[in-house]
């Protein structure tokens, strides 16, 4: 899949790759080697995709090529290691046919207590939105995590050191290695995978 990735053409590619999920296909690569553009319509047509495959011996890879604006866009979202990006075909291959069960249940959690940040703009409506998921998310997965919200309006410096181009913006702050997510957090299935707490969160319902 080459060119621009945006409204008008991520639909046909979802179609795609929904068919061949439909035709019994478990173990898929998606190769946007070619891709030069990468908007937040085709990245949540990759997400749904995605979804479809999270079970047991299913798997889904996404290989890029050197163009920078989807590579941002997959780092800037915190969605790189949900949908198993990877510079590489060898890399991905070897991800896709890897055991489903070895990646979701048998990977240990993260040592120590779970240090969350989440980075919001109080002047934005998506704010209370983000706080409100933040709280659900914790209630429901992450009870013993310690939470801090950072107001930037507030905080201005704190945006340029940490490098946050975006907001809301929900960084696991330890233990290490950071993990971030930025944008919606009402799925929290998804905020679990980016933030990799799958196994935390597997064990605190």
């Amino acid at each position: 899949m080459g060119g621009e990735l945006d409204a008008a053409t991520s639909p046909a590619v979802e179609e795609l790759i929904r068919r061949l999920i439909d035709d019994g296909r478990t173990h898929l690569l998606v190769d946007l080697t070619e891709a030069t553009f990468l908007d937040s319509t085709a990245l949540s047509s990759l997400l749904a995709c995605s979804r479809r495959l999270r079970r047991p011996n299913c798997g889904m890879a996404i290989v890029v090529g050197d163009h920078a604006q989807p590579r941002a866009r997959f780092d800037l979202t915190g969605t790189r290691e949900v949908l198993n990006v990877c510079g590489s075909r060898e890399e991905a291959l070897a991800l896709v046919e890897e055991p489903r069960e070895t990646i979701d249940t048998q990977r240990p959690p993260p040592e120590g207590q779970v240090q969350l940040r989440l980075y919001v703009n109080a002047g934005t409506p998506n704010t209370a939105r983000a706080i409100a998921a933040l709280q659900e998310l914790r209630r429901r997965y992450l009870r013993d995590a310690d939470v801090e919200v950072i107001d930037l309006n507030e905080r201005p410096d704190v945006a340029e050191r940490e490098r946050l181009l975006a907001v809301p913006a929900l960084v696991r702050v330890a233990p290490p290695p950071v993990r971030r997510i930025i944008g919606d957090l009402t799925e929290h299935q998804q905020v679990l995978w980016a933030l990799d707490l799958g196994a935390t969160a597997e064990g605190s319902t």
